[in-house]
């Protein structure tokens, strides 16, 4: 029997990052999976939005150049996406930031 692949949508604005995001789910994943990368609010959106892969799973930074507060992004993302996880991953500033947005989902989700 076949193994399902895992399709990740990977939301960064800096390639090397990235790509870091990448290699790092190449090495220690025990599953296939495909990694989509988006490098914008607007161009994530519209991935979602066509449904040309079912995406298993989001890994959003924060911190995407787009001009919109990381809060909205973060809503955005979690209304297009419906029930795929979301995976918040963003530097150190940002950790609390990123602990109040997915706390105020998970309220929300009650």
């Amino acid at each position: 029997m076949e193994t399902e692949r895992v399709n990740i949508l990977l939301m960064d604005t800096h390639a090397t990052e990235a790509s870091k995001v990448k290699t790092f789910l190449e090495q220690h994943s025990e599953l296939p999976f495909c990694v989509s990368h988006s490098a914008s609010r607007s161009s994530a959106l519209q991935f979602l939005k066509g449904k040309s892969i079912k995406v298993d799973a989001i890994i959003l930074d924060l911190f995407l150049i787009d001009p919109i507060n990381p809060k909205e992004t973060y809503r955005l993302i979690r209304d297009a996406a419906g029930d795929t996880p979301i995976i918040v991953m963003t530097g150190r500033k940002g950790h609390a930031l990123a602990c109040e947005v997915t706390a105020e989902d998970a309220s929300h989700r009650r």
